[in-house]
This record gives structure tokens, C-alpha cells and sequence, in this order.
């Protein structure tokens, strides 16, 4: 190993001429460390790169799915959020009452996450570099980007349900 502040090509053909000069048939192979330690961790990198597609790829279904769960709840409930509005509620009551629902689903889910991920943090122990396997810092990262995703698939089927006409909403089967 070499260590020095030259440029590694000039280094290099030093070093080859000065071995040459005792023994020209010594074969010498010089690498940068970087590069090699690069080379090395190419798989974990890779497999770090496709876990993290992986994890936002499920985030976005999740939130596609929450999002058609609640317009197909609000779709459902059509006739009720009519005659809620026919009878005095203003949108941001309505909007509230939808997200509220949302919000219940969301700390169900998470309650249920959490102690889903505590369990099998021991087998994913082993997997983890560089963290402890019950990190809470990963943890409430986690829980607000699923909270911030599924409020904002919330807000657009509940945003919907407050602008509904009530007599239209009412006489739709």
C-alpha cells in the first residue's frame, strides 16, 4: 500500500521503473483503494439502491390505495354527506368528518405497523448496518411519511365530498 499527495499516474510509473531497474520480471498491479472498496461494496449499493425504489414504491401504493379506499368510501357515503350538508354542515365540517375517518384508519394502521415491525426487527437485526434495531429515529421519520401521505390521499376524496350539491347528492342512488 502507497500512500502519497503525487499524481497516482506519475506514481505509478515510478514505482514500476524503480521495480523494473531490480527485476523486470516482477509483474506489479496497482488499483486506487477507493476504487476497490467501490468495486467491493457494489453489491450492498445495489441492493441498498433496489430496497429504497422498493420502499418508495410501496409508500405510493399505499397512498394510491388509501386514496381509492376513501373515495370509494365518500363515494358510499354520498347520500349521508347530502342530507349532513342538507341540514346545515358547511364543507370544512365535512372535510373534517373525512379526514377525521382518515385519521382513525391512520392510527390503526400505525399501531398495527409498529408492533408488526418490532416483531420482525429480530430477523432484520442482522440486516441493518449502522443502526441500532429499534432506532426511533427511522421510526417517527417513518410514521410522519406515511401520516403526511395518507392526509394528502385523504384531502382530495374529502375536498370532493365537501364541494357536492346536497340536492344532487340526494337524489343520486
Amino acid at each position: 500500500m502507497i500512500r502519497s499527495n503525487k499524481d497516482t499516474a506519475s506514481l505509478v510509473a515510478g514505482i514500476r521503473e524503480s521495480v523494473g531497474a531490480v527485476n523486470p520480471e516482477i509483474g506489479i498491479d496497482f488499483d486506487v483503494f477507493r476504487n476497490m472498496i467501490l468495486r467491493q461494496l457494489l453489491r450492498e449499493r445495489l441492493m441498498a439502491w433496489l430496497s429504497s425504489f422498493f420502499g418508495a414504491l410501496a409508500a405510493v401504493l399505499a397512498t394510491l390505495g388509501l386514496y381509492g379506499v376513501l373515495s370509494y368510501m365518500v363515494v358510499q357515503r354520498t347520500r349521508e354527506i347530502g342530507i349532513r350538508m342538507a341540514i346545515g354542515a358547511t364543507p370544512p365540517v365535512i372535510v373534517r368528518m373525512i379526514l377525521g375517518e382518515a385519521v382513525s384508519l391512520l392510527l390503526m394502521g400505525i399501531a398495527a405497523g409498529t408492533a408488526l415491525s418490532l416483531v420482525a426487527l429480530k430477523v432484520a437485526a442482522k440486516l441493518l448496518y449502522g443502526l441500532t434495531p429499534r432506532d426511533p429515529f427511522s421510526f417517527v421519520v417513518a410514521i410522519v411519511l406515511l401520516s403526511v401521505a395518507a392526509l394528502a390521499a385523504a384531502y382530495i376524496p374529502a375536498r370532493r365530498a365537501s364541494r357536492l350539491q346536497p340536492m344532487a347528492a340526494l337524489r343520486e342512488e
